[in-house]
């Protein structure tokens, strides 16, 4: 094997790398993206809820475009989510508040990721570049 046999071999390792690393960021920035959503999701259901009267029948969503009809009984405590399957009890207004704040933080995520993101990425547009150049190279002798 030729030193630019050997160089092009190393090329293509690294631009495999850099390609898995580019769809590991793709995923995680799309699963960040799917947590975002549910956020929102919840927010309108916790905005519209704070606006009910307790006994008033409502539509809660379940996601996928989907609803069941609901009777508010208490307006004063919700069950929110905050990790690890475990739910605390809480205000409406505190509920807010907590998904406000997971939603800052995951959009810091998602900045941070979006940004390894794209570098990644010209970073396997380079290699691709210099891959095929060689190989060029390499079929013209």
């Amino acid at each position: 094997m030729t030193e630019e046999q050997r160089k092009l071999e190393q090329m293509v390792v690294q631009l495999n790398q850099h390609q898995t690393q580019v769809d590991m960021l793709r995923t995680n920035l799309e699963t960040i993206e799917a947590q975002m959503n549910q956020l929102a999701i919840t927010g309108v259901t916790l905005d519209g809820v704070s606006k009910s009267n307790e006994g008033q029948e409502i539509l809660i969503p379940i996601g996928s475009n989907s609803f069941v009809f609901a009777k508010i009984q208490n307006l004063q405590k919700v069950l929110i989510g905050i990790g690890s399957d475990v739910a605390v009890e809480s205000s409406i207004e505190e509920a807010q508040e907590r998904l406000g704040q997971q939603m800052r933080e995951l959009r810091e995520v998602a900045e941070t990721l979006q940004n390894q993101y794209r570098s990644s990425l010209q970073k396997v547009e380079v290699l691709r570049a210099q891959v095929q150049e060689s190989y060029n190279k390499m079929q013209k002798r």
